[in-house]
């Protein structure tokens, strides 16, 4: 399967709604932690993939990935780094969203 920053290429088909979705719903996660914490913060966006060996060709703001292979992870060169105050002030808004969602 590749990955060109617009497309999912399967052997047999193309897709393109994962992406739309990841990038649509990447934004109204940053808007709500954003608003919530009276702080920007960057979200990015990541589509997991089990069973299939993702080739990306190219860097792209969305991540697609084999969830069984975390080492993208690592490779974090342009992310933003948060002291344990806004770690906690995100999960606090993340559990309370994961609350009224339940």
């Amino acid at each position: 399967m590749q990955y060109d920053g617009k497309k999912l290429k399967f052997p047999d088909w193309i897709e393109t709604k994962p992406i739309e979705q990841a990038l649509w719903q990447t934004k109204w996660l940053k808007n709500y932690i954003n608003k919530s914490t009276g702080e920007s913060y960057a979200v990015t966006p990541v589509l997991a993939l089990p069973g299939w060996f993702v080739k990306q060709q190219g860097r792209f703001d969305l991540r697609v990935v084999n969830s069984k292979n975390p080492l993208w992870m690592l490779n974090g060169s342009n992310c933003q780094s948060l002291d344990s105050a806004q770690t906690q002030r995100i999960a606090f808004q993340l559990e309370k969203l994961a609350r009224i969602e339940a």
